[in-house]
């Protein structure tokens, strides 16, 4: 894991789009094997399903880069089809403040 970084995923609603619309775009395509892959291979470390009014989900990626997250998250339906928004940053378990 050398190099890798740990990358929070924070995903909701893109601006306009409703609950029963994601609904709906899951109930129509199921859930596509890419993101399954994401969970079986690892790529997607932990994740919990927000509730309440900001609906979505919250994860843990270790990758290289911010850019490797978004590339792979992106390219999620959900995510490409513009359902949702996501917010990707590094976090450490050590504080460093340079």
């Amino acid at each position: 894991m050398a190099g890798r970084k740990r990358f929070p995923v924070n995903t909701h609603l893109a601006a306009g789009v409703t609950r029963e619309q994601v609904v709906e775009f899951i109930t129509n395509e199921g859930v596509r094997p890419r993101a399954w892959e994401l969970v079986r291979n690892r790529e997607l470390v932990d994740y919990a399903f927000k509730v309440g009014d900001d609906v979505g989900l919250v994860g843990f990626m270790d990758e290289e880069s911010s850019d490797v997250v978004r590339t792979k998250i992106e390219a999620l339906p959900l995510v490409a089809e513009g359902f949702v928004d996501v917010e990707i940053a590094p976090v450490s378990a050590i504080a460093r403040f340079d």
